[in-house]
């Protein structure tokens, strides 16, 4: 995660478990939500867009016009698509919760 801020890392963990319990509780019906989903997840980095695409076998060209809001997976998929994303979430949720943890051992502010 390099060096960012406690607060930085305290305000970004906020922001994944909404982001998670949205996920968890409302479904994604319509393309906007869908677009959303795949912006809020990869667009600040938070999630691998590589490994995204390589673990659900798309290709990485796709994802990058998904991104860009020129197109979109087919909605067929999007349950799949929505819970890959619920799921890495859950794995950098702990990563951030060890991170803060570290960093308030060594007094990181």
């Amino acid at each position: 995660m390099g060096q960012i801020s406690a607060l930085h890392m305290n305000y970004t963990l906020k922001f994944l478990k909404e982001f998670h319990g949205i996920l968890e509780y409302q479904d994604v019906t319509t393309r906007e939500q869908m677009l959303d989903v795949l912006q809020a997840s990869f667009k600040n980095q938070y999630l691998d867009m590589q490994k995204f695409a390589g673990d659900l076998g798309f290709s990485p060209q796709s994802v990058y016009r998904w991104l860009d809001g020129r197109g979109l997976p087919h909605k067929s998929v999007w349950p799949l698509v929505v819970d890959w994303i619920r799921k890495e979430l859950e794995v950098v949720i702990n990563e951030y919760k060890v991170a803060i943890k570290k960093a308030a051992e060594v007094g990181v502010e």
